[in-house]
């Protein structure tokens, strides 16, 4: 937010009125695409949580023991 008043001002210190266009317009576009970068990265983890939490799912089922042993009656070694 402080970046559309801030850069401005730092590019029109350093290249004076065309600095000052250039400035307005990066803190413009900065204005919206830095929240639609972290919308971007809210889904982008979210998803990669729901990625996790589907393998602990997966990997419960194969934990258990798929054919119980079968009994041995009268094998006496």
């Amino acid at each position: 937010m402080t970046g559309v008043v801030t850069r401005p001002y730092k590019e029109s210190r350093r290249k004076g009125l065309k600095g000052a266009v250039v400035g307005t317009a990066s803190g413009a576009i900065g204005l919206f695409l830095k929240p639609f970068s972290g919308g971007l990265d809210l889904l982008s983890k979210s998803t990669e949580g729901i990625k996790n939490t589907l393998k602990i799912f997966e990997a419960k089922l194969f934990k258990d023991r798929r054919r119980l042993p079968r009994p041995m009656y009268g094998y006496n070694q």
